[in-house]
């Protein structure tokens, strides 16, 4: 009928045995902190 597989991986701090998606929540958690940094100084600045 079909065949059944069970897949014994070990993971590292950043997820699977591919580091791409790990090294992509931090660069976009890194971009996140910089739009933050930024509009906070804007708001700051332009306060009316």
């Amino acid at each position: 009928f079909g065949r059944k597989q069970f897949i014994i991986s070990t993971t590292s701090w950043m997820g699977g045995k591919n580091p791409f998606l790990g090294w992509a929540y931090i660069a976009v958690g890194i971009i996140c902190m910089i739009a933050f940094v930024i509009f906070f100084a804007l708001h700051k600045t332009w306060k009316m």
